[in-house]
């Protein structure tokens, strides 16, 4: 279980990213609701935890960023526990 966790935090810390969004990955929609948009196909699960970014706008701009590199351009959040937000990443049509 540790070393599950540590590589959690691994992979984590290596996957911050301190330059802006390109514009394709700004485009992302945040939807402040967990329910699956009509239409939409589901591409995967993210999260953005406080090791990203203490503020919420940065860890929200994570979010984008990874649901862009699963193929998607719509995310749901889910829930925020204890300083992390979990979305659910979709393709949806234009």
């Amino acid at each position: 279980m540790k070393a599950l966790f540590f590589a959690f935090v691994a992979i984590s810390l290596s996957a911050c990213t301190t330059t802006p969004l390109t514009p394709e990955e700004n485009a992302v929609k945040v939807l402040q609701t967990p329910d699956a948009p009509a239409g939409c196909k589901k591409v995967g699960e993210v999260g953005a935890s406080t090791l990203i970014s203490f503020t919420d706008s940065r860890r929200e701009s994570y979010l984008k960023y990874e649901t862009y590199k699963l193929g998607g351009n719509t995310v749901t959040k889910n829930q925020k526990e204890n300083g992390t937000i979990y979305g659910t990443a979709y393709n949806c049509p234009n």
